[in-house]
């Protein structure tokens, strides 16, 4: 079965650019206190992760920046398959 995945990023994804390519994402940028606490990341506890179809990033590397339409450029510090296997999220740190 051959599903569209457009559907999922129809109505809220955002554009990302990465090594010269442009492609749908799903953008989340979330408060995590945890991370916070644990002083992982340089955004000061925030979450950043942006989803995309796997087919998109499957040239994608940690080190590499991106930029999400309004809202700047990341670094691409990890890179999560889905369990599905349609998707991945790219985990994200302000650069």
């Amino acid at each position: 079965m051959n599903e569209n995945l457009e559907v999922f990023f129809r109505d809220f994804s955002l554009t990302g650019t990465c090594q010269n390519k442009t492609f749908p994402v799903l953008f989340e940028k979330v408060y995590d206190p945890l991370l916070q606490q644990l002083k992982i990341n340089k955004a000061e506890g925030l979450s950043i992760v942006a989803t995309c179809k796997i087919s998109d990033s499957i040239d994608l590397r940690h080190g590499d920046f991106i930029t999400i339409s309004g809202n700047g450029t990341y670094t691409i510090v990890e890179i999560h398959l889905i369990e599905d296997g349609k998707f991945t999220d790219l985990i994200l740190e302000e650069t």
